[in-house]
């Protein structure tokens, strides 16, 4: 029974850790870390390193869009190093979404010498906000192909 038990656990978390959602075409999948990350890709650079990365988060940690939006909107405004580049309400997959976009100094040693930019496509499908989320540094322009990714995750159900 122990081996049947461990089996199926293997299978459940093998299950849990596949994602529905394809990454655009080159961009390479990753592990995802944090709580609710449900698939991740980074666009290989020919150095080696990574400067671009996309991420789907899904959660419930607002009932609603608006309460997102609202609670997410005050922290902004109260953070001393982050400046909103974009804010407002549009439509991704049919749905109503909040397009949120904003910049920050580089918090590690690896981007201390840039400003870090990330934008962000917000859904409630299902009762569970999707947050779509592409970053990038000041070293390099955005990607078209990240940032139409963004407002088309709609392989959640």
């Amino acid at each position: 029974m122990p081996r049947v038990l461990a089996l199926l656990c293997l299978i459940l978390l093998c299950a849990a850790a596949a994602t529905p959602i394809a990454g655009p075409p080159g961009w390479t999948g990753f592990t995802p870390g944090g709580t609710g990350t449900v698939a991740a890709f980074r666009w290989p650079e020919p150095d080696g390193s990574f400067r671009h990365t996309l991420g789907v988060t899904v959660t419930t940690t607002a009932s609603t869009l608006d309460e997102f939006i609202d609670r997410n909107t005050k922290l902004l405004q109260g953070a001393e190093y982050y400046r909103v580049e974009a804010n407002a309400k549009t439509q991704a997959c049919g749905q109503p979404a909040w397009h949120l976009a904003y910049s920050h100094p580089g918090l590690t040693e690896a981007t201390k010498d840039f400003t870090v930019f990330t934008e962000q496509i917000v859904t409630v499908r299902r009762g569970r906000l999707v947050i779509a989320t592409y970053i990038h540094t000041s070293r390099d322009p955005p990607r078209a192909d990240a940032e139409n990714w963004i407002g088309r995750v709609c392989g959640l159900n």
